[in-house]
């Protein structure tokens, strides 16, 4: 009995050495950045769905032009 108890704490402190190990993990953080532009004012609706249209499609082209310029894209 006393040779198993031996065998047995030699087991476990030979293999608990792998578990201490510590793995480092990377990862890309985004910092916000402030950005001086004014909101935009969204479309009016005016009961033509063709120019509601037209209108929306233009302010998210405008938006996304916006974004692009807070990002630092072109």
């Amino acid at each position: 009995m006393h040779w198993s108890f031996f065998i047995i704490l030699t087991l476990m402190f030979i293999l608990s050495g792998c578990t201490g190990m510590v793995k480092t993990k990377y990862q890309q953080v985004f910092i916000p950045s402030p950005c001086e532009i004014k909101e935009r004012e969204k479309p009016q609706r005016s009961g033509d769905i063709i120019k509601d249209l037209k209108a929306v499609l233009i302010y998210s082209e405008l938006i996304k032009k916006d974004l692009d310029f807070c990002r630092g894209g072109k």
